[in-house]
């Protein structure tokens, strides 16, 4: 059975979790709770390329952790297979 699902999974959770955390800090930090139009309000409301792209990195590297365990295991149980399953034809 292959499975690449939880790695991107993980990834998009932690990201999206993060990003609620930055962008909520922000608002909190320029004194303001939500509905407003001017441009700080737009930059409290978004994060800049290298906060998108530093996030990207630490919910990228969190989802590897995450999942290392099971691809390693995983890797181990398919070699163990086809060295048995090459012991047994000779």
């Amino acid at each position: 059975v292959y499975c690449t699902v939880p790695k991107p999974a993980i990834q998009y959770t932690v990201f999206e979790q993060v990003k609620g955390i930055m962008l909520a800090r922000k608002r909190l930090s320029s004194g303001r709770s939500g509905n407003s139009t001017s441009t700080s309000a737009l930059t409290a409301d978004t994060l800049t390329a290298m906060e998108a792209f530093l996030l990207g990195m630490v919910a990228r590297t969190i989802a590897t952790i995450a999942t290392f365990p099971y691809l390693r295991a995983k890797v181990v149980l398919q070699s163990q297979k086809k060295k048995s399953k090459g012991e047994s034809g000779d």
